[in-house]
C-alpha cells in the first residue's frame, strides 16, 4: 500500500488585516516582517476605515494613535478601500482585527 502524500496548501500571496487598531497593526507588522524575512513576494495590507489615518500611516510609516514610536515595515501597505484590500493575489487571506460590534457598520460579516 502506497503512502498517501499529504497536500500542503500554498502560502497566501496576499494577506490583508482588517482593522488598523492596536491588534490589527501589530498583526500586520508581524505578517510583513515574516514576508520580508522569508524573502517572499507576499503582499501585506492593513485596512482601516479612516482614510486620513491610512494616508498618514502610508506617508510616515507610523500608526500615530496606537504605536507612535514604532516604525512600520516598508513592505506593509495601507488602505481604506475594503474591496481593493481583499481582492487579488493567489490564495488571498484576510484576518479580522476589529471589534465585532462595529464590523457590520463597515460591511464586514460577523460569524455568530
Amino acid at each position: 500500500m502506497a503512502a498517501q502524500q499529504e497536500e500542503v496548501a500554498a502560502p497566501p500571496a496576499k494577506v490583508t488585516v482588517l482593522g488598523a487598531g492596536s491588534w490589527g497593526t501589530a498583526f500586520a507588522k508581524i505578517a510583513a516582517d515574516t514576508a520580508r524575512e522569508d524573502k517572499s513576494q507576499r503582499q501585506v495590507v492593513l485596512w482601516g476605515r479612516n482614510s486620513q489615518a491610512m494616508a498618514d500611516c502610508r506617508e510616515h510609516r507610523i500608526n500615530r494613535k496606537y504605536f507612535p514610536d514604532l516604525i512600520l515595515p516598508d513592505n506593509l501597505q495601507f488602505s481604506s478601500d475594503l474591496a481593493a484590500s481583499v481582492r487579488g493575489g493567489r490564495h488571498p487571506c484576510a484576518g479580522f482585527a476589529c471589534p465585532r460590534a462595529t464590523a457590520p457598520a463597515h460591511g464586514l460579516p460577523c460569524l455568530d
